[in-house]
């Protein structure tokens, strides 16, 4: 899986990198749960795979680290707060 990039667009002309947030998984344990119904898909597909992402996260027994990463060195703590807030919020809603 490859990590996202939250880009903002300023005064609607250029983007700008804010963040990055990768997770990283124990590919043996990720295997051992999930090998046997993702066994036939390739390095590709399973790259971009939103319902191996899917079955990543909902898994218990796959111990999991989330990185996150600043980009855009002057963000300051409430924009970086607001940007959360206005990605993350919707789903949290459902």
């Amino acid at each position: 899986m490859r990590p996202r990039v939250r880009v903002k667009k300023i005064l609607g002309l250029k983007n700008i990198n804010i963040y990055a947030l990768g997770i990283y998984v124990d590919s043996a344990a990720a295997k051992k749960a999930l090998g046997s119904k993702f066994k036939s898909l390739d390095k590709e597909t399973l790259a971009n795979s939103q319902a191996l992402l899917d079955e990543v996260l909902a898994c218990e027994s796959i111990e999991k680290t989330l990185r996150l990463v600043i980009s855009f060195g002057a963000l300051k703590r409430s924009q970086f707060v607001e940007a959360l807030n206005e990605r993350l919020a919707p789903g949290l809603k459902q």
